[in-house]
C-alpha cells in the first residue's frame, strides 16, 4: 500500500489517502497519516477533492499559477542585464547574419551576472537564453528556426570545427 501511495502524482496521493482514511472511518486520517508519513490537512484536502466531481476530472496537478515564479518575471530589467553581458561575448555566421553564437559558457554566463549582482544558477543562464529567443530572437531574426548556442569551445569536441559545418 505505501509503494503504491509513494508512486502516485501529488494529487492522487491525497485522494487515495482520502479514501484509505474514509475506509477505515473513526481514527482513520491519524492512522493513514501516520502510515503514509502525511499531514492530516492532505487527507483533509483530499477528503474535499473528492466531494467536488469537477475536481476529479481535472488532469491539473496544481492550481494555474501555483508554483515558484520564474526570475524573469521577479527581476525587473534581467533581460536588459542579460543581453548586456553577453553582449560583448556574441558573434555570427560571415555567410549568414540569421546564425548567432557566444563563445561564454553557462557558467561563466551566472558568474559575470552575479558581477552585475543578481545571482543565480547555471540552469537560469540557460533559461535566459530561451527566454531571449522566444521573446525578441525569433522576431529579429524571422527566417531563422533554431538557435546554435556552443559552450564548449576546447578539446576532441572542438566548436570552431562545426560552426560552419554544410550537411
Amino acid at each position: 500500500m505505501k509503494l503504491y501511495y509513494e508512486s502516485l502524482s501529488e494529487k492522487d496521493r491525497r485522494r487515495y489517502a482520502a479514501i484509505e482514511a474514509q475506509k477505515i472511518g473513526y481514527g482513520g486520517m491519524q492512522y493513514i497519516s501516520k502510515l503514509f508519513k502525511c499531514n492530516y490537512r492532505t487527507i483533509r484536502q483530499g477528503c474535499a477533492d473528492l466531494k467536488q466531481f469537477d475536481l476529479i476530472s481535472n488532469p491539473r496537478i496544481r492550481n494555474p499559477g501555483g508554483g515558484r515564479k520564474k526570475v524573469i518575471e521577479t527581476l525587473p530589467g534581467i533581460n536588459e542585464i542579460f543581453l548586456k553581458v553577453i553582449e560583448n561575448h556574441t558573434a555570427g555566421s560571415p555567410m549568414d547574419e540569421e546564425i548567432k553564437w557566444t563563445n561564454l559558457t553557462r557558467q561563466e554566463i551566472a558568474n559575470l551576472l552575479a558581477e552585475k549582482g543578481i545571482d543565480i544558477s547555471v540552469t537560469f543562464a540557460c533559461d535566459s537564453i530561451r527566454y531571449w529567443w522566444d521573446n525578441y530572437g525569433k522576431y529579429q531574426y524571422k527566417l531563422a528556426d533554431s538557435i546554435l548556442i556552443l559552450c564548449d569551445g576546447g578539446g576532441s569536441n572542438s566548436s570552431r570545427y562545426y560552426v560552419f559545418k554544410e550537411a
